[in-house]
Parts: C-alpha cells; structure tokens; sequence
C-alpha cells in the first residue's frame, strides 16, 4: 500500500512540473521509504522527496549535506511545486526576482 502511495504521489508532483522540466524517479528499497524527485528546470537540478504520511520535501539549501533532512515540508503538492519553482528562480543565474511559473 505505501508504495502505490509513494508512486501515486510522484505522479501527482510529475503532472504538475512545468512542461520545460525533466524528471526521474528512484523508488525507496522499503516499502516505507522515501521517494526522491530529481527535478532539472533551467539548468537546476533540485530533488523532492515524498515523505509517507507527512508529505513533499524540499531544501532550500543550494548544496545539502549527506543525511541532512528537507528544511521546507509541504502536504500539498501544489504547494510543493510553488515552492520548487520559487528555489530554482532564487538560484538561477540572471534568474533571481523574477517569476517563474509552473
């Protein structure tokens, strides 16, 4: 069950990217494992990840550390894809401050 959740939840943030951005999936090796999102928009590779039972991770952070935990959790994965956008338009060279829409 947590792995179709897990699945059905990518699905939902891959639906939502803006059409410009690539993205693969790596499945946890647990059932209850964490899903992660690599996310390539404009040149920026971000990962999301889906949390079971809690929701989408994000780092704000440019470069996390090994182990280190998303700073930003969002239950909503529209609200996860707002966020994601918002990210890489702040780390985009010629890119911060302006909009970027999904």
């Amino acid at each position: 069950m947590a792995a179709r959740d897990g699945l059905q939840a990518m699905d939902r943030i891959i639906g939502m990217l803006p059409p410009e951005a690539t993205a693969s999936v790596d499945a946890p090796l647990r059932d209850d494992g964490i899903w992660h999102l690599d996310v390539t928009l404009r040149g920026i590779r971000e990962v999301v990840e889906y949390h079971p039972g809690r929701g989408y991770g994000l780092y704000s952070n440019i470069a996390p550390g090994y182990g280190e935990m998303p700073d930003i959790m969002e239950a909503d994965p529209a609200t996860a894809i707002r966020r994601l956008v918002e990210i890489i338009a702040s780390q985009g060279p010629g890119n911060a401050g302006t909009a970027v829409s999904p």
